[in-house]
């Protein structure tokens, strides 16, 4: 479980300041693991109702936590560098530029998104995620887990619903029951009426999933 604590931190040695990360004009410090964020806490606690409940620590701690390095607000169960990644859309470094390119990168914003309530920069990463070419187990898995509309998933359920092989049991596993069984469905769908075209698997999956083929982007 993701906490705030006033507790001493993990035994680091010597938490190491951020390279970018720590304006020596922030007003709060953020220890993730053994590494010390300083930043404004405005746009943290403004999007973030995690970041907002920090304000009843530090009223217990008379404002000591997260004042300096001696008294930062501990961040649990999550990795530095996941974190770093979420203060590149909060506060880029240089302005109009998205330093997240990755597939990789914007899973774990997302994921820092869904886990603190940030739901504008979540929208964002969902946005970014769509478009690129995940693999289709992983994307739908990552649909499952993230509780987004089956639509957000449509080109995987595509390419699982028309692919020569089914299913394999670990796949299964990972993508759980109710779509392992839609998957199924359609695939012998198409099978037993020996409907193959794109526009055959289309019409099943949309019926299916209850999605619509997406309406192409103008340029």
């Amino acid at each position: 479980m993701t906490a705030v604590s006033k507790s001493d931190p993990p035994k680091y040695e010597a938490p190491k300041r951020h390279e970018d990360y720590y304006f020596e004009d922030g007003n709060v410090v953020i220890q993730v693991e053994d590494t010390l964020f300083r930043v404004w806490d405005g746009p943290l606690r403004r999007h973030s109702k995690f970041f907002e409940a920090t304000k009843i620590q530090e009223e217990k701690d008379h404002g000591k936590s997260g004042s300096d390095d001696d008294h930062p607000i501990l961040v649990l169960d999550t990795k530095s560098e996941d974190f770093e990644r979420l203060l590149w859309i909060i506060y880029p470094l240089v302005l109009g530029q998205l330093k997240a390119k990755t597939a990789k990168d914007w899973m774990a914003i997302l994921d820092l998104c869904t886990k603190w309530e940030i739901n504008d920069v979540k929208n964002m990463a969902s946005r970014e995620l769509s478009g690129m070419d995940l693999d289709p187990i992983e994307k739908v898995e990552f649909q499952q887990k993230n509780n987004f509309d089956a639509q957000w998933a449509y080109e995987a359920y595509i390419a699982l619903c028309s692919r020569a092989g089914p299913l394999t049991v670990e796949e299964a596993k990972r993508l759980g029951i109710e779509a392992t069984v839609k998957i199924f469905t359609v695939r012998e769908s198409l099978e037993k009426w020996g409907r193959k075209k794109p526009e055959d698997v289309q019409k099943a999956v949309c019926e299916t999933f209850k999605v619509e083929v997406p309406k192409p982007q103008k340029k």
